[in-house]
């Protein structure tokens, strides 16, 4: 059974937004802009409650023809994120542990 485990705030998925184009202002490294070093080894969105609508939960599964299930949108992000943690090498008290 499915079980959604939020978000650690690791900031890997903010690590590569050169990737996607001019949508959002990144650091040299390719790192978003506005991502800043937070408490205990996070990462924090300097801009959360007015992040665009790219850094949004969700905001993919708009964009597809025919829209998965909350449940399907879930999982898919979560394998993702955790592909994405494994590439930065996040420290194991910020990886999602459910898979």
């Amino acid at each position: 059974m499915f079980k959604y485990e939020s978000c650690t705030k690791c900031g890997a998925c903010c690590k590569m937004v050169n990737l996607i184009g001019d949508v959002l202002p990144y650091k040299e490294d390719g790192s978003c802009k506005f991502l800043i070093e937070g408490a205990n080894q996070t990462q924090i969105c300097s801009i959360f409650e007015f992040r665009p609508n790219i850094c949004r939960y969700g905001f993919f599964n708009t964009l597809l023809d025919t829209p998965i299930s909350q449940e399907n949108y879930l999982t898919l992000t979560q394998k993702q994120c955790i592909g994405f943690q494994e590439k930065f090498n996040i420290p194991q008290h910020l990886r999602l542990k459910n898979f």
